[in-house]
C-alpha cells in the first residue's frame, strides 16, 4: 500500500502562471501589514514624574525622574529643569540632561546631579521628557541647599558640628565633586604615580613625625594651601565618635555618608587602595591620616581610616599603598 501525502493545494481555477499567483500573495501580505501598522496608536506627549531631591549639599543636589508613559513614541531627551523661581522649564530655567538608569519600551527612570548651586538657597526642579510630539514636565519639587560656612582657597567645606569645630572638605584631593575618587597618594608623598610599592616609596623606614599642616609631606596643604591639611588620627576618631556613618551611593558610586549631629553631612567615596597598578577593595574607603604608627612598626605602617560595610575603624596600613585624602580646615 502506497504512502499517503497531505499537502496544501492552491486553488488555481484560472490556471494563472506561478508568477502571478506569487504577486497576489505579496499584495495580500502587504495589505495585512498595512492593516497592522494602521492599528498602532497615534503618538502623544509623554508623562513624567519628579521625585524628591536627595543628597543635598551646599552646592549640589541629586535628582530622580521617571517616565511613566512614553506616549507611544521614543523618548529623545530627558532631564531636569531648575531655577530659584517656580515652574522652571527648558525656556526659562537651567537644565541638565540625564542618563537612564534602565530602559524599557514605555518606562524610563533617570537621574542627574545638579552642581554649581548656592548654599542656603531654595530651588525648584521639574523632570522633563521629550518625544516627537513635544516636551512634558513632572510636578514641581522644591529643595533648599545646606547653609555652609563658606569656602577656603576655592574648596568647599562642611561644618559637621564637631566639638573641635573642625570643618571637613566635601571632596577628596584631586576630585572636583563629592562622588569622584580623586587621586591616590602614598603616605607623605605629594604626587600620584603609576606604580605603588616599597621600591617606589620615598619614605620607607624613615622616621617621620605627624606632619599635618607641613606642606613638605602633607599633600592637602601642598595642593590646597595653608588653610587645609590632612586629618590626624585623633580627628578621624572624633569623626567616628560624633557622626553617624552609613553605606550610601552617590551617582551610582558606592561610599559612605557621614552625618553630623547638626544634620550636615559629607560623602566619602569607596575608592579602595592601590598597590602596584591594581586598585584593590573598591567600594571600601581607605583614607590617610597624617599620623604614623609608632608603637611597633615605625617606618612601615601609618594610621588610616578604614570603611568597609558596617565596619568603621582606625587601621594600621602600609605607607607605600596609594590611598585617598580628605582634607580638613579650622
Amino acid at each position: 500500500m502506497g504512502s499517503v501525502h497531505r499537502c496544501l493545494v492552491i486553488n488555481n481555477k484560472q490556471n494563472l502562471p506561478k508568477s502571478q499567483i506569487m504577486k497576489k500573495y505579496l499584495l495580500l501580505i502587504a495589505f495585512v501589514c498595512t492593516l497592522l501598522i494602521g492599528c498602532k496608536p497615534d503618538p502623544e506627549l509623554p508623562t513624567v514624574d519628579t521625585f524628591q531631591v536627595q543628597e543635598i549639599t551646599g552646592t549640589t543636589a541629586h535628582c530622580l525622574g521617571y517616565v511613566t508613559d512614553n506616549g507611544n513614541a521614543t523618548i529623545i531627551a530627558k532631564g531636569f529643569c531648575w531655577s530659584t523661581t517656580k515652574n522652571p522649564s527648558l525656556e526659562n530655567g537651567f537644565t541638565i540632561k540625564a542618563d537612564s538608569r534602565r530602559s524599557e519600551p514605555a518606562y524610563l527612570s533617570f537621574t542627574a546631579t545638579i552642581t554649581g548651586l548656592n548654599p542656603n538657597t531654595t530651588y525648584y526642579v521639574r523632570a522633563y521628557a521629550t518625544n516627537e510630539v513635544g516636551t512634558s514636565y513632572g510636578d514641581e519639587v522644591s529643595f533648599t541647599t545646606i547653609d555652609l560656612d563658606g569656602f577656603s582657597n576655592g574648596h568647599e567645606f562642611v561644618d559637621l558640628g564637631l566639638p573641635s569645630g573642625l570643618k571637613w572638605a566635601t571632596c577628596n584631593v584631586g576630585a572636583t565633586a563629592p562622588d569622584e575618587y580623586g587621586e591616590y597618594y602614598a603616605w607623605g608623598e605629594l604626587e600620584p604615580k603609576g606604580y605603588y610599592d616599597l621600591q617606589t616609596y620615598l619614605y620607607y623606614n624613615v622616621d617621620l613625625p605627624d606632619f599635618s599642616g607641613d606642606p613638605q609631606y602633607d599633600v592637602a596643604s601642598a595642593k590646597w594651601g595653608a588653610d587645609w591639611r590632612m586629618p590626624t588620627r585623633a580627628e578621624y576618631e572624633e569623626l567616628l565618635e560624633y557622626c553617624t556613618l552609613e553605606q550610601a551611593t552617590l551617582n551610582n558610586v558606592s561610599g559612605y555618608k557621614v552625618t553630623g549631629q547638626n544634620g550636615n553631612h559629607i560623602f566619602l567615596p569607596g575608592a579602595g587602595t592601590i598597590y602596584g597598578t591594581n586598585t584593590n577593595f573598591e567600594g571600601d574607603g581607605y583614607y590617610l591620616t597624617s599620623t604614623p604608627e609608632l608603637e611597633e612598626w615605625d617606618g612601615y605602617y601609618m594610621c588610616s581610616m578604614h570603611l568597609s560595610g558596617t565596619l568603621f575603624r582606625i587601621l594600621y596600613y602600609e605607607k607605600s599603598y596609594g590611598c585617598s585624602v580628605r582634607p580638613v580646615t579650622e
